[in-house]
């Protein structure tokens, strides 16, 4: 059944210096959905400089300063 609430929205963070597979996965997901219909607000960022437990908490901090950003 496809998502009928308009509130739905998916943050996902990619660290610039993560591991070589993390990283090629992370690009390969964005790809896949950047150009398709969603039932959600999409939004991708690299965190400079990031790694995959290093930048949790700036992972975090983007996350919810934009998924709680005022409509």
């Amino acid at each position: 059944m496809p998502a009928t609430r308009r509130d739905l929205r998916l943050f996902v963070a990619s660290g610039s210096r993560d591991r070589p597979d993390l990283r090629a996965g992370a690009l390969e997901w964005d790809t896949h959905w950047i150009a398709r219909e969603k039932p959600w607000a999409y939004h991708f960022v690299t965190i400079d400089n990031g790694t995959h437990a290093a930048s949790m908490g700036e992972a975090y901090r983007q996350g919810m300063l934009w998924l709680f950003a005022p409509s």
